[in-house]
């Protein structure tokens, strides 16, 4: 799209802009690093001029071959496979391609799309396919797996005006990435739900991004589609359209970013004019690379591990919940209950919404035996999402405080509200078997075999179940299932004896 200094410069800046570095040194941002690898192949295979399908230097856009649509196609189902906010590549192409072909009116719009049908069937076809794979995986085509992104309220009000004040934010990590975060959860950024000054702000930046990008469409094609491209690019996290689980992570501007690289690329031949124009802009663009050179090489460490990670963000940000919770967990891990305990419930008063960290309290209460503490905090989980996983803390908690009919009433609706649980079911039979409902004991705790497959020892507990209901001829099927999965070297004694023991008392079949 360029000439080689703008290509060289444009390279560079994403080379070593600093926003980069969450995504390039943490494992979770493999999945944006993938992306980006299978994103610019389908833009090589649609924009390099020649006979495969790209664009002639003369404007005019060639026929996209078969081949090349398919590769397209296959690159752009790996970039969603690999990271779904993909899914905006077709508008990408769009985007780009307007750079070199160029229509008036809707005839030109319908010669340009016909000559590129393949490619987009093949997009589509390949963009389909991803969301049949995650509506067959996931049970939704689209959606977030975290619903308390902006708290209880998730209204799209809510979300609107919280977004806008984040635009500030990305003009900033692009432009001008003095301070980064790995972490801008409550209450760094806090949801809100009214208009703020700062979203009106964002709401200015928008507006002034999109004018430029317009008043440089044909003056500074490669400046406005850099500008454009940005967008776009967030459009998938950013919360305007569905909820993507996150506000605010760096790790996200890794492909918006490339928008930055086009930008820089385009202004180098603003800056070839006279030689001192020449000299000038070849310092500032110097100057700009080393900055961002020296801020990568200094933020590269604080990616080492978790403890220097969240050390850093906790000094900076101690409103950060996410922060003080890692500090919790690394306290409890070191024996530290009661600083750990603290800084549990310094976390839970900054942001209550992450059932998460509820989880994580109620399964630290149970370690330290603390149940009642740990049925409150797993009350606390559920109430935030009643499909939580705390279910299973509620019920030994209460096994442990011998409240044996709520622990039988909690197990039945986990079962409920989870599906098929073996760990559950396992529960609900204890608290049957203490409430002397000695046969619904077993038959929950065969319903737990059956779910992840048990040993001999759970089939003899169903037959001492069954023995204790009274019924001889199932206690002696179980006691058959147990035989069969008695270890291949069991003597008369131990476990064989066991059996054979609990065989004898039943009598006859």
């Amino acid at each position: 799209l360029v000439g080689p200094w703008g290509a060289a410069i444009g390279g560079a800046v994403f080379a070593v802009h600093p926003v980069h570095t969450e995504a390039v040194a943490n494992v979770v941002g493999r999945a944006e690093i993938l992306a980006a690898a299978c994103w610019f192949a389908v833009l090589l295979l649609c924009l390099a001029p020649g006979r495969d399908g790209g664009s002639s230097e003369d404007g005019k856009l060639t026929v996209t071959s078969p081949g090349a649509a398919i590769a397209a196609g296959l690159f752009y189902l790996l970039a969603i496979f690999a990271k779904e906010s993909a899914i905006v590549l077709p508008a990408l192409v769009l985007l780009m391609d307007s750079v070199r072909v160029r229509w008036r009116g809707l005839r030109d719009l319908g010669v340009y799309l016909y000559a590129r049908r393949r490619l987009y069937l093949a997009l589509g076809v390949a963009g389909v396919l991803a969301l049949l794979a995650r509506l067959e995986v996931l049970g939704a085509a689209v959606g977030s797996d975290r619903p308390a992104t902006f708290g209880h309220e998730s209204d799209y009000a809510t979300r609107f005006f919280t977004m806008i004040r984040i635009w500030p934010h990305y003009l900033r990590l692009l432009l001008t990435p003095f301070e980064l975060l790995a972490d801008y959860s409550p209450a760094v950024i806090l949801p809100v739900h009214s208009m703020t000054p700062l979203g009106l702000l964002g709401l200015a930046v928008a507006v002034v991004t999109l004018a430029l990008g317009l008043a440089l469409w044909k003056r500074a094609p490669i400046v406005s589609r850099g500008i454009f491209w940005v967008p776009i690019a967030l459009l998938p996290v950013s919360n305007l359209v569905i909820l993507s689980g996150v506000i605010l992570a760096e790790r996200t501007l890794y492909l918006p970013s490339a928008g930055l690289s086009f930008v820089a690329a385009g202004l180098v031949p603003a800056a070839m004019g006279s030689p001192r124009t020449r000299r000038a802009g070849f310092v500032a663009v110097l100057a700009v690379l080393a900055a961002f050179t020296v801020m990568t090489v200094q933020r590269n460490p604080v990616w080492k591990e978790t403890g220097t990670l969240f050390t850093t963000v906790l000094r900076a940000h101690p409103e950060s919940y996410k922060a003080q919770w890692v500090l919790a967990n690394s306290l409890a891990a070191r024996g530290a209950w009661e600083e750990a305990e603290e800084r549990y419930r310094i976390a839970l008063r900054i942001w209550p919404y992450d059932e998460a960290l509820w989880t994580e309290l109620a399964a630290q209460y149970f370690r330290q035996g603390e149940w009642k503490k740990s049925e409150e905090a797993a009350r606390r989980a559920i109430a935030v999402n009643p499909a939580a996983a705390p279910i299973h803390f509620l019920t030994m908690a209460l096994l442990e405080q011998k409240r044996y009919d709520e622990a039988a009433i909690a197990a039945r609706r986990g079962v409920e509200a989870m599906g098929e649980d073996g760990l559950l079911y396992y529960l609900l039979s204890r608290a049957r078997e203490r409430q002397g409902r000695y046969r619904s004991a077993a038959d929950a705790l065969r319903a737990s075999v059956a779910v992840q497959e048990g040993n001999w020892f759970a089939w003899y507990h169903i037959a001492r179940l069954y023995r204790l209901a009274g019924d001889v001829p199932w206690a002696h099927a179980a006691l058959d299932s147990a035989e069969a999965k008695l270890p291949a070297a069991a003597g008369p004694a131990g476990p064989a004896g066991m059996v054979s023991a609990l065989r004898d008392s039943l009598g006859s079949r």
